[in-house]
C-alpha cells in the first residue's frame, strides 16, 4: 500500500494550504494560496481532488476559496459556522477520506480542527489557529498531528499590539507541546509543525521542546513551504 504524502504549499500568516496525496485521491486543507500553487504542489493532478477542508474564514486560510470553489469538487467550510462534527462521506461518494471536525478557540472566531481518517495513513490530527484544544484523542490513537507551534511566551513581544490577538488565537509551543505528550501512542509517527511565527518562535527550539513531549520514534518537522513529507504507518 502506498504511504500518504503531505504537500506543503503555504504555512505561514502569508498563506496556509496543504494537500493530502494518496494513491487514487487527494483532500486538500485550507484555502489560503492560489489554486496554481496548488496544482503546481500535486504535479496537477486536478482529477484526484477529492475535497477541500477550510478550518476559518480569515484570509491567510480561506482568502482564495473562489477559486476552489469553481474547480469542480467539494469545499467544506461551515459559513453559519454552525457544525460541530462534520463527516465527509455525507459530501463525498468515492473517496476513502474520513473527516470529523471540531472546534477550537480562536479569538472569538469559530475555528475547527478535523481528525481525517484514510487507510494509506491512518489517523491524522489537523489543528490551527486555536488557543487551546479540549479534547482527548489518545484512545483514538493517531498516527499523525498536524499542529500549530505559531508562538514562545520568551519570543513574544507584549508591547506589540497584536500580541492579544497571539495569545488568545494562536498556539504557544508549550500548549502544542503538552497536546502532543497528552496525546502520544505507540501508533504516533510524525509531528508536523505549522504556523510558526516570523518574529515570535524559534524552530529549532520548538522542535526540540516536541521531540521531548512526543517519545523516540516520532519524526518531528516544521511545515515549510514547498516540503514534502510521507506519512507512513510503519516506524521506520
Amino acid at each position: 500500500m502506498t504511504d500518504m504524502r503531505l504537500h506543503v504549499i503555504g504555512s505561514s500568516s502569508k498563506g496556509n494550504a496543504y494537500a493530502l496525496e494518496g494513491e487514487d485521491e487527494i483532500l486538500l486543507l485550507e484555502a489560503g494560496m492560489p489554486f496554481k500553487e496548488v496544482k503546481k504542489a500535486i504535479n496537477w493532478q486536478v482529477s484526484k481532488i477529492a475535497g477541500c477542508f477550510v478550518s476559518h474564514v480569515h484570509n491567510d486560510h480561506a482568502g482564495y476559496i473562489d477559486q476552489y470553489t469553481n474547480q469542480g469538487f467539494p469545499v467544506c467550510i461551515e459559513k453559519e459556522m454552525g457544525y460541530s462534527i462534520l463527516h465527509a462521506s455525507k459530501a463525498y461518494t468515492k473517496t476513502e477520506f474520513h473527516v470529523e471536525a471540531f472546534p477550537l478557540p480562536h479569538y472569538g472566531t469559530p475555528n475547527f480542527g478535523f481528525l481525517i481518517r484514510h487507510p494509506e495513513m491512518g489517523k491524522t490530527l489537523f489543528m490551527t489557529d486555536f488557543e487551546y484544544c479540549k479534547y482527548d484523542f489518545s484512545e483514538i490513537g493517531v498516527n499523525h498531528i498536524l499542529i500549530e507551534a505559531n508562538y514562545g511566551k520568551e519570543n513574544l513581544d507584549r508591547r506589540n499590539p497584536n500580541s492579544d490577538h497571539v495569545i488568545l488565537g494562536h498556539a504557544e509551543i508549550g500548549t502544542t507541546a503538552e497536546f502532543v505528550r497528552k496525546n502520544r501512542t505507540a501508533g504516533l509517527r510524525n509531528v508536523i509543525l505549522l504556523h510558526l511565527s516570523d518574529g515570535n518562535s524559534n524552530v529549532n527550539m520548538f522542535k526540540e521542546r516536541i521531540r521531548e513531549a512526543a517519545g523516540a520514534g516520532v519524526i518531528v518537522d516544521a511545515a515549510n513551504a514547498g516540503k514534502t513529507f510521507e506519512l507512513s504507518l510503519e516506524p521506520f
